[in-house]
């Protein structure tokens, strides 16, 4: 698996990492490789271009190369927003403290 994003700490023990395959992985760098994966989100379909965690709520927030942004709730590990920019995107970033994207 090739990584498109880089990791984000949402905690210090844990890392929001964005695959190529269109997933986002939630690891434990305190728990052995074969058991750090706390959660995956496989919401998207295609390569991510870049995400970021809002510290504030535990939110992760993830962009895709069609356009597509993506909310996700750590604690309900469930996604609680889509976004369809109608367009494809090049670059994304986002707020580190408040729900706001620029592409």
């Amino acid at each position: 698996m090739d990584l498109s994003l880089n990791p984000f700490v949402v905690e210090p023990n844990l890392v929001v990492l964005g695959l190529e395959e269109g997933a986002v992985r939630v690891i434990d760098i305190r728990l052995p490789p074969s058991e750090c994966g706390v959660v995956t989100f496989r919401d998207f379909g295609e390569s991510l271009i870049a995400g970021a965690t809002l510290r504030s709520d535990r939110t992760i927030v993830a962009g895709s190369m069609t356009g597509r942004v993506r909310f996700f709730d750590l604690r309900s590990r469930t996604g609680t927003k889509n976004i369809d920019t109608g367009t494809d995107i090049t670059a994304f970033a986002v707020h580190s403290h408040i729900p706001y994207f620029a592409m």
